[in-house]
């Protein structure tokens, strides 16, 4: 890229024309940001906005990945501790990046080959990847979902109620999606719950949304 923006001078020109193609930087997402918006003009407003958080601490196959980065193929990643796992972490973005996105294009072909998930198919979406303090990806999305009754209507809250649950799975009917809730789905508060040495505790009752 270098070599494009150099005149015969070495010196930059028509910085602003490549700098939109490096990920991150605020040309890139005023890009980013003006493609939504033309979807946004094209499609209407999306059906639904998604976060999909990484449970990397967890993941097994991104340990052994982590280990094998590590120069340590032969540790079992089962041995591996929180804190050991969150310093494999810092220390490999690029796997940890790699491996999410591994993850993320294999649940997007499910998502986009499923007209289930969602109640009808995905006609479109839009997606943001952020990271954590600690390093952790996350991803917001919103879709679009051809067909998809308005809420106001009985088989949009329908959807709605069957796709946007706040109520706690019965441990008795699903232990695995119950367990799975409790550890990755309960907020906890952190340093940045209580910044100006505030705190706002919102409290989400089970059950039905209420219109």
């Amino acid at each position: 890229m270098w070599e494009k923006i150099c005149n015969q001078d070495g010196a930059a020109e028509g910085v602003h024309l490549y700098v939109k193609s490096l990920r991150g930087s605020a040309a890139y997402w005023r890009s980013a940001l003006n493609k939504l918006l033309t979807q946004i003009r094209c499609l209407g407003s999306p059906t639904y906005f998604v976060t999909f958080s990484s449970k990397d601490l967890n993941w097994l196959d991104q340990r052994k990945a982590l280990l094998l980065a590590d120069g340590r193929p032969d540790v079992d990643p089962n041995t591996l501790n929180i804190y050991e796992t969150q310093q494999l972490i810092e220390k490999y973005p690029v796997i940890l990046s790699r491996h999410f996105m591994i993850r993320v294009n294999t649940l997007m072909k499910y998502i986009k080959n499923d007209d289930e998930m969602f109640g009808w198919k995905v006609k479109d979406h839009w997606w943001r990847i952020e990271f954590q303090n600690r390093g952790s990806p996350h991803l917001h999305m919103v879709v679009w979902i051809e067909g998809h009754p308005e809420f106001n209507t009985e088989e949009g809250k329908f959807l709605l109620n069957r796709n946007c649950c706040c109520k706690m799975p019965m441990e008795e009917e699903d232990p695995e999606l119950h367990e799975l809730v409790k550890k990755c789905q309960i907020h906890r508060h952190t340093q940045t719950c209580t910044k100006n040495n505030t705190a706002t505790i919102s409290f989400v009752m089970e059950g039905e949304f209420v219109y």
